[in-house]
């Protein structure tokens, strides 16, 4: 009988691992936890914004192949990556000979894999840059029959389809902070950018003028065409924390209230409640960015330190029952003015915050980005090396490290 009851366990053991195989390697417990493989998991990657950026530029320029390799040397468990162009002329290859340009993203993969290194992959980083390419305005978002939602449902499923088998791939994120722009009072002042040499119209109107409701239909119906690749993929919106005034905006927007109370600090029950209405319940995570100097004025207060807000958004998620994923974190060298002291104690303190939280993933910004020299950019030769390996330390308490 016991050796029957010990068959038993292990027939079932096996049943559980294939299941976990098959399920991918990241889903959300009943309790809202982040598990890789079946087991509680957090780590902190980087952003590798301009990666696949180079190559998709210049096909002969796989600098990536040595950026791997020393994030690996580092222990980092995974890039968020946007996976495409910034520009619409930066697609053209796409529409012009897609041969070629998978050639480009699979060696790139293949890097990454080389490596064992995770990705996060965004599709859609410049909301803009879709619409531009099919002649639509951005608000084209929000209807389910534009050239717009068809153009991403075909490119989701051209890059899902390629490479949703492959272990490495985490999740797929639809794009960089597009609810920024949405419900704003003066949005005229925050339309896209023109560059007609890079694709874009000549000038933006106000049908380029985005509300919440363009940007829920857009992250659903990214949902669904994910989905119907790979049912069991992890989602991200790509989403930066709310503006601090997101709920008095939308409904200023949307039932008309007097102008002064257009920015008003929301509660930090409104606040949850902008987070959950703009990461659907199809997204596994809930994706916010977090810098220092951005969360003074949340909930009607100057907040001491970023670790409250932190804590705000993680009372959400536990809330919401949901993992939370800090695509964004870092900080801007340019406000020390030289004090590279008053710099690196920052930062601990907010890498010390995100190690002390329950937050699942969180990704620094930026890593190899030769364009934020004198900002952001971290590698593992330049002033700011100390922060790749802050985080292979911080992943090592974390048990994010391989």
């Amino acid at each position: 009988m016991k050796a029957w009851i010990n068959r038993l366990a292990v027939v079932a053991a096996l049943c559980i691992a294939a299941a976990s195989s098959h399920a991918g390697q990241l889903t959300v417990g009943s309790d809202g936890s982040l598990l890789k493989n079946g087991r509680p998991y957090r780590a902190i990657g980087v952003n590798y914004f301009s990666g696949l950026y180079r190559a998709l530029s210049n096909p002969r320029d796989k600098t990536y192949v040595y950026g791997f390799r020393e994030l690996a040397s580092h222990k980092v468990p995974f890039v968020r990556v946007m996976l495409g162009g910034f520009w619409p002329s930066e697609m053209k290859l796409y529409q012009r000979d897609r041969e070629a340009y998978f050639k480009v993203v699979d060696a790139f993969m293949d890097a990454a894999e080389s490596n064992e290194i995770g990705i996060v992959a965004s599709l859609n980083w410049n909301y803009a840059t879709v619409p531009d390419m099919v002649g639509e305005p951005a608000s084209a978002w929000g209807k389910r029959d534009s050239k717009t939602i068809k153009f991403m449902r075909a490119y989701t499923k051209d890059m899902v389809e390629r490479y949703g088998s492959r272990k490495i791939v985490w999740a797929w994120e639809f794009g960089n902070e597009m609810t920024l722009r949405a419900d704003l009072p003066n949005a005229k002042d925050f339309l896209p950018k023109v560059d007609t040499r890079k694709g874009t119209p000549a000038r933006r109107t106000q049908a380029d003028i985005i509300t919440s409701a363009d940007t829920v239909t857009a992250f659903k119906e990214f949902a669904q065409a994910v989905r119907q690749v790979s049912p069991d993929a992890m989602l991200s919106t790509g989403n930066s924390l709310p503006r601090r005034y997101a709920h008095h905006n939308s409904n200023a927007k949307n039932k008309g209230v007097a102008a002064a109370s257009m920015w008003e600090s929301d509660t930090e029950e409104q606040f949850c409640s902008i987070i959950q209405r703009d990461n659907p319940a199809e997204y596994g995570l809930l994706s916010v960015h977090i810098y220092p100097g951005e969360n003074e004025g949340y909930f009607g207060k100057k907040l001491p330190d970023y670790p409250n807000l932190i804590k705000a958004t993680e009372r959400c998620a536990k809330k919401l029952k949901r993992p939370l994923f800090i695509g964004e974190f870092g900080i801007d060298a340019r406000i020390y003015h030289g004090d590279t002291r008053r710099e690196r104690a920052d930062f601990e303190e907010l890498l010390g915050a995100i190690e002390q939280s329950s937050v699942a993933l969180s990704a620094l910004w930026v890593y190899d980005y030769v364009y934020q020299n004198g900002s952001f950019n971290v590698t593992g030769s330049n002033n700011r090396a100390y922060q790749l390996k802050a985080i292979e330390q911080a992943n090592e308490q974390l048990g994010g490290v391989k």
